[in-house]
């Protein structure tokens, strides 16, 4: 098996290529080929490609159900991901690609390429507005002993989801379905992938592994395992996908103003704790709206933090620290201006903040004088010690097209959406019944 399993490893990186010479041309940027070369150098010893083809397979999938998935974590920060289809996040910096020639222009003072205005091609073509400016470092890292992938989807489609799984390691691995006493109730579907016999944990008679461990066990600690998660607004967009009989539409076409500033004065994300407190005139961009929804998912990011930055005019609203990845990029500029040689310091501050463990490492005073004599703002540094939780961008990227999507529908077929609008409904109340910051404007929801 070892050896079906490598060779198929190879075949997987070689499709990554040809997706990448295929998408951006015969000679692609340099930012491009180098990113999937470290990625490749990085990840060819893991199990993280093939996690990418499952992923691809599932997506491709969805389209054709009419539904949609969301991968969470930083799985889509890789471009290799993104290269494969298992993720609609590029992670590169902003950037216009044209799918008839394969140009490519990188706009580097973009916050987002969401955000790019619409721009034509010399060659007459739509160019298409990608780039989130997400590092891989930190899915690298964790990707090192074994892949724990989460993926959010519908409830009608886990059982096709589960298939694939199956079906694409039945010559080279075990699938072994896993039971947890916590993740039953909430409807999870857990899978270990096994390479070998003896990695097999005792079964039970159903031939399922019980277990109700929370943190990672002898039996897969180096195991890629995937947990399918039902999640109600899936439920909600596949219902509307019927009715409206109409497929979802690609991200460009969510892109507009109309749809951003609809969703920001219907919605916001349920989350008034932090509109509230910000600038009556910030532009309503897709990168607002995905600060908003980490901020929301943060711990100890925003109140007595953050807001109080934005409050004193300290700090503007998207210079706060909304993802784990935004500490790794604003370090790494400060350093790289000044060649500072050290090239783990950032990721090091990152993965210490997101956890809260700010304070949990000996040299945090040696690279906090670094960083100062380097001109990095204090304000910025005080922040960090605050945190105790940071989401993933890449999750906060997927999520946002799920919500524009479903405003889309609102505005294009307003008649399918009221004919579903009780499961709208019942969707944001439980959207928000886990969140710490209830919200949900009635008034508006019955507007529509």
């Amino acid at each position: 098996m070892k050896k079906e399993n490598e060779s198929r490893k190879n075949e997987l990186w070689k499709q990554a290529y040809a997706n990448l010479f295929s998408l951006y041309g015969d000679n692609p940027p340099e930012q491009c080929l180098s990113r999937l070369e470290e990625e490749k150098q990085a990840l060819e010893k893991t199990d993280a490609v093939e996690v990418f083809a499952v992923l691809a397979k599932i997506r491709e999938e969805a389209k054709r159900q009419n539904t949609m998935i969301v991968v969470i974590g930083t799985t889509a920060s890789c471009f290799s991901a993104w290269l494969m289809g298992a993720t609609a996040v590029n992670p590169l910096l902003p950037h216009y690609i044209c799918s008839n020639c394969g140009r490519t222009e990188f706009v580097l003072d973009a916050r987002d390429g969401f955000d790019l205005p619409p721009k034509k091609c010399s060659c007459g073509a739509t160019l298409f507005r990608e780039g989130h400016n997400i590092p891989y470092q930190g899915f690298v890292d964790a990707a090192q002993t074994g892949m724990r992938t989460f993926v959010y989807m519908s409830t009608a489609f886990k059982p096709i989801a589960a298939n694939i799984v199956k079906d694409f390691y039945k010559n080279t691995a075990f699938v072994v379905p896993v039971k947890r006493d916590y993740a039953e109730p909430m409807g999870w579907e857990e899978y270990m992938v096994c390479p070998e016999p003896d990695h097999i944990p005792p079964l039970s008679a159903d031939g399922t592994w019980e277990t109700d461990c929370l943190e990672h066990t002898l039996w897969y600690e180096d195991e890629t395992t995937f947990v399918f998660e039902p999640y109600p607004q899936l439920d909600y967009l596949e219902a509307l996908c019927k009715t409206a009989q109409k497929s979802p539409p690609e991200p460009e076409a969510l892109l507009r103003e109309s749809i951003l500033n609809s969703f920001y004065k219907e919605v916001c994300y349920g989350a008034p704790f932090i509109t509230d407190k910000l600038p009556k005139n910030i532009p309503i961009t897709c990168d607002v709206l995905m600060r908003i929804d980490g901020l929301c998912r943060s711990e100890g990011a925003w109140e007595n933090n953050g807001a109080d930055l934005v409050r004193y005019r300290i700090a503007d609203f998207r210079d706060i620290p909304a993802f784990r990845e935004d500490i790794w990029t604003e370090i790494e500029k400060v350093l790289s201006q000044h060649e500072y040689a050290n090239s783990t310091t950032s990721l090091r501050v990152m993965k210490k903040v997101r956890k809260g463990r700010y304070f949990d490492w000996k040299d945090r005073e040696e690279i906090e004088n670094i960083l100062l004599d380097f001109g990095f703002p204090g304000w910025y540094l005080l922040c960090l010690t605050k945190i105790k939780y940071l989401f993933p961008k890449a999750h906060c990227v997927e999520q946002l097209l799920v919500d524009l999507t479903c405003v889309w529908y609102r505005i294009s077929f307003p008649k399918a959406f009221r004919g579903c609008m009780d499961l709208y409904k019942s969707v944001w109340d439980r959207r928000w019944e886990l969140s710490p910051y209830k919200y949900v404007d009635e008034s508006s929801l019955d507007s529509f």
